[in-house]
């Protein structure tokens, strides 16, 4: 009887430990204002528990893994402006770009705010070109280049890519696009390799930090929002579930296919593991440097417009500014 119960007791200590070895880390949101108005443009963490949050009205920072939320700069304290979105060198180095409206004319321009002391103190930095800033990145604390929009008069639209190497002081136009589609976003592989991405799919690419750029076509019927580098990797994200990966350095381009249809809005990699938001919630996973991908449970309906992954914790956030994390380790 006593063999009978050790070996019962002991089976049952086996299943337990497998059960737990094969249980999954689960999202959790740990924010959320529940403001249709308000949403994460993007964030940043410099460890498991430092990070910041950017949305169109506020800078978010907390220094608990996300327990709390502390806003660093609100509206009131730039008023008649909007944030667009923010670039770090490091962490220390922080670019938020926005738009500010000046009065009484009403016109909007471009503006850009500085910190180099973790956001203890700001300094706004000289007007761009451009009137909206869509996307930056710095490849060192002085160079630097933003992808934007200028208006004209009659109302139409060129796209504009202009370049810093003194921090974001003073900025050089460098390429102009009149087609008429946006410039959405800039990634780099270093000073010298940049890579801007058009909604229509075309990505504008220079090898010799930007005197000169060519363009490379994504022949997709889609709309695309995102464009991310990993190491020599590059991925480009849009709506109807459509990934293009380039394993070159933006040379060549194959299609990864997704089985959703929802608008995707942006990708991080950790080796082979990596992760993709989107629309009505929706994360997936990859275990295998993206050669396939499974829906994750987010337990949120609000579309996801951003992703941040550490060694400890992947971080998503979208509407309603709604903050969700998954703790890996």
């Amino acid at each position: 009887m006593k063999i009978i119960l050790l070996i019962t007791f002991l089976l049952f200590q086996s299943i337990s430990i497998g059960c737990n070895f094969s249980s999954k880390p689960a999202w959790a949101t740990v924010y959320q204002v529940n403001s249709e108005d308000s949403f994460i443009i993007d964030m940043r963490f410099e460890n498991p528990t430092h990070g910041f949050a950017l949305t169109q009205y506020e800078l978010l920072e907390t220094s608990n893994g996300g327990k709390t939320w502390d806003a660093r700069i609100k509206m009131e304290d730039h008023p008649l402006s909007t944030f667009e979105s923010f670039a770090f060198y490091g962490f220390n180095h922080m670019w938020i770009m926005g738009s500010q409206m000046t009065e009484p004319d009403e016109k909007w321009y471009g503006v850009i705010w500085r910190t180099s002391d973790l956001g203890q103190n700001w300094n706004k930095l000289s007007n761009p070109i451009a009137q909206y800033l869509f996307s930056a990145q710095f490849c060192s604390q002085n160079i630097g280049w933003i992808v934007g929009e200028i208006r004209s008069t009659n109302r139409i639209s060129d796209s504009v890519i202009l370049r810093t190497i003194n921090g974001g002081q003073t900025w050089t136009e460098q390429k102009r696009d009149h087609s008429g589609k946006l410039l959405r976003d800039i990634a780099y592989f270093n000073c010298d390799e940049i890579l801007a991405l058009r909604s229509d799919g075309a990505i504008l690419e220079t090898r010799n930090s930007g005197r000169n750029w060519t363009q490379r076509d994504i022949n997709a019927a889609s709309s695309f929002n995102r464009i991310r580098i990993f190491e020599n990797e590059a991925w480009v994200l849009g709506s109807k579930g459509i990934v293009f990966k380039s394993i070159d350095r933006g040379v060549t381009w194959e299609r990864v296919f997704i089985k959703t249809t929802e608008t995707l809005t942006d990708i991080s990699m950790l080796g082979k593991l990596g992760w993709i938001v989107g629309s009505n919630g929706i994360i997936l996973s990859t275990l295998n440097g993206g050669n396939s991908w499974n829906i994750e449970k987010s337990g949120t309906l609000n579309a996801l417009t951003c992703l941040c992954a550490t060694n400890a914790s992947v971080w998503a956030g979208g509407n309603n500014s709604c903050i969700l994390r998954l703790t890996l380790k």
